[in-house]
C-alpha cells in the first residue's frame, strides 16, 4: 500500500471539511450548591434558608459559585469547572465546611450539597481517562453532636455503572484515582460529583461551656479529570464500525486542527500519522 498517495488523497477530502465534532456531545448538566440551618437559644427556633446558587439550566461551560450558610453551625461550598467544548470535563475545585457551636440551652442542626453533573452522549466506542482526588470528615465528634459526610462520584451508562467511588471507612473516607483508562461504548452517560455535609449538636441547659461540631469535605486540585479519547478501535477514526477510506479522511480533519494525538505523546505530529496508518493497516 502506498501510504504517500493515502495522504495525499486524505488532505484533498479534507481540504474544505468543517470543524471536527466535539468527541462529548453534552445535554444537560445540574451543578447546585444547597444549604439550609436550624439554631435554637432558650425554646426560639431560627431557620435559615433554603439557599441555593446554580449556572442558567443551557450554562454548559465553566461556572464558578459559591454559598455561605449563616446559623450557629454555619459553613460554606464552593465549587469552579465545567466542560471544554470537546473532549474533557474537568471539575477543577470543590468543598464543602460546616462548623459552630454556641453556649448552654442551645442547638442547632444545618445542611450543605453541593452537586456537580453533566449527561452527555458519545458517539461511538472510545478510550477514557479520569482521575479523581477528594477527601471528607469521618463520623465522630463530642457527645450530642452529629457529624456526617459523604462524597459519591461515578459514571453511569447504556450497561450501569462504568465506575462508581463512595467515601467509606475502609477508604479512610477518601477517593483517590489516578490515570484509571478505559473504553465506553456509544450511548448517553451520566457523571457526578456529589457531597454532602450534616452536622448537629446539643448543649442542655446545664452543660457548661455549651457544645459544638464540625466537618468538611474537599481535595487537591483539581478534584475531577474525566476526558474522552479516540475510538477504542484506534483506526475506526469516524467510530462507523468498520475500517475504510472515511476514516482517513476523520483522522486527517481531526489532525489539521491538532487534535488528532493518536500515540498520546502529548502532541500532534508526523508521528501521528504513521502510528494511524500502522493501525489501519493492521484492522485495527
Amino acid at each position: 500500500m502506498n501510504t504517500t498517495l493515502l495522504i495525499a488523497a486524505a488532505l484533498a477530502l479534507t481540504a474544505a471539511a468543517d470543524s471536527a465534532l466535539a468527541q462529548i456531545n453534552v445535554t444537560h448538566q445540574s451543578r447546585r450548591i444547597n444549604g439550609m440551618s436550624s439554631s435554637t437559644a432558650a425554646g426560639i427556633t431560627d431557620d435559615q434558608g433554603p439557599f441555593s446558587n446554580a449556572p442558567a439550566p443551557n450554562d454548559l461551560g465553566i461556572w464558578t459559585g459559591d454559598l455561605t450558610l449563616p446559623g450557629f453551625i454555619s459553613g460554606t461550598a464552593s465549587q469552579s469547572g465545567g466542560y471544554d467544548g470537546d473532549s474533557t470535563i474537568q471539575l477543577e475545585s470543590f468543598a464543602i465546611t460546616l462548623g459552630g457551636g454556641n453556649g448552654p440551652d442551645t442547638s442547632a442542626h444545618s445542611t450543605l450539597t453541593n452537586e456537580f453533573t453533566y449527561e452527555f452522549i458519545v458517539d461511538t466506542a472510545r478510550t477514557f481517562t479520569f482521575s479523581a482526588d477528594i477527601a471528607c470528615a469521618g463520623p465522630g465528634g463530642p457527645p450530642l453532636t452529629v457529624v456526617d459526610f459523604s462524597v459519591v462520584i461515578h459514571l453511569t451508562g447504556p450497561s450501569g455503572d462504568v465506575f462508581r467511588y463512595t467515601t467509606a471507612p475502609e477508604n479512610g473516607f477518601s477517593i483517590s484515582v489516578s490515570d484509571l483508562a478505559g473504553a465506553v461504548e456509544a450511548g448517553a452517560y451520566t457523571l457526578s460529583c456529589f457531597a454532602s455535609g450534616f452536622v448537629s449538636f446539643e448543649a442542655p441547659p446545664d452543660m457548661s461551656g455549651g457544645n459544638g461540631a464540625g466537618g468538611g469535605a474537599g481535595g487537591t486540585q483539581p478534584i475531577m479529570t474525566f476526558t474522552i479519547g479516540g475510538p477504542a478501535c484506534p483506526a475506526d477514526w469516524d467510530g462507523s464500525g468498520g475500517i475504510d477510506g472515511d476514516d482517513i479522511a476523520a483522522f486527517f480533519i481531526d489532525w489539521q486542527q491538532g487534535i488528532a494525538d493518536i500515540d498520546q505523546s502529548g502532541g500532534t505530529d508526523g508521528d501521528d500519522i504513521t502510528f494511524f496508518f500502522d493501525r489501519w493497516q493492521a484492522g485495527c
